[in-house]
């Protein structure tokens, strides 16, 4: 009996033994470690080059937050309901009139470099940011990192959570909505790196609108590296500079096409190229028109 109850004794041991082995796998396995919800885009980012210490200390303690308010604001936001005619009111027009009037030199001379009259630069800045007054509140950083973090299985879950208790929406319209959006998010993402590392900004504390565009032109990241100039000389392209706001604006549409003399047709495509909407575009042009006009 005493032999029985020694192998006993030694079988209770190992067992333990196992699930103590058991449980600190349990504990270091990817679906724990998947509590940070930017394990997967930390370690993508370090892939495509970004120094493994730039990035830990931007997702640190007082970094990226993981934000799905961001997210949900995609499905919150509908182009075909925003109340565009707010920007054509007398009160509108009078102020983009003053702005006009206020940053003049500055318009022609974007205008003798790149033909783009100051009306409709203007009109841009009245609907984007109502002339810089508003330009968004959200982190870019931690915007475009939540975005992008939705390749990851887990963020789309609890994205579907948040999003179907407040619009009823399917999981597998979530789901197909975060795998196009990850993807571009990413890319944005590196470009905002990239564009806040060449100018000396800090990328944490910039911010901007829910898409993660920023600056008095509400630039995405993308637009920022490929179309912001410098316009007032300093050396430094600052979108939230009404000088270097002006020229950018004017270099993005000078490349997608603005002509000075353009059919109202051709007008309304290269303004849809700056924000994809038609009742958008359309209330371009009735601005422009407006300031044309003797006040």
């Amino acid at each position: 009996m005493s032999k029985l109850f020694e192998k006993k004794k030694d079988l209770f041991i190992a067992t333990g033994f196992v699930w103590i082995f058991l449980l600190v796998l349990a504990l270091a396995s990817p679906c724990s470690a998947q509590a940070d919800p930017f394990a997967q885009l930390k370690q993508s980012l370090i892939s495509d080059g970004y120094s493994q210490e730039r990035i830990e200390a931007l997702f640190g303690e007082k970094g990226a937050q993981f934000d799905l308010s961001s997210a949900t604001g995609y499905f919150r936001h509908r182009e075909s309901t925003l109340n565009y005619d707010q920007f054509l009111s007398a009160q509108s027009i009078a102020a983009a009139r003053a702005y006009r009037a206020r940053h003049m030199e500055t318009l022609r001379a974007a205008q003798a470099r790149f033909g783009v009259d100051p009306e409709i630069i203007v009109a841009i800045l009245l609907v984007e940011t109502r002339l810089g007054a508003f330009t968004g509140n959200r982190a870019v950083f931690s915007t475009l990192a939540t975005l992008a973090s939705l390749s990851h299985e887990p963020n789309v879950v609890s994205l579907w959570e948040e999003v179907n208790a407040r619009f009823q929406t399917e999981r597998s319209a979530v789901k197909s909505w975060s795998e196009r959006r990850s993807a571009w998010a990413y890319r944005e993402l590196k470009n905002f790196l990239d564009f806040t590392q060449a100018q000396g900004m800090d990328p944490l504390g910039v911010v901007g609108s829910y898409a993660g565009a920023l600056g008095f032109g509400q630039f995405l990241p993308s637009s920022a590296m490929n179309y912001a100039v410098d316009g007032d000389g300093d050396g430094v392209i600052d979108l939230f500079s009404h000088a270097d706001a002006i020229f950018s604006i004017a270099n993005y549409l000078k490349n997608h096409g603005w002509e000075p003399v353009m059919t109202k047709p051709r007008l309304r495509e290269v303004l849809f190229t700056y924000n994809r909407s038609r009742p958008y575009a359309n209330t371009l042009i009735s601005i422009r028109t407006r300031l044309k006009e003797a006040p």
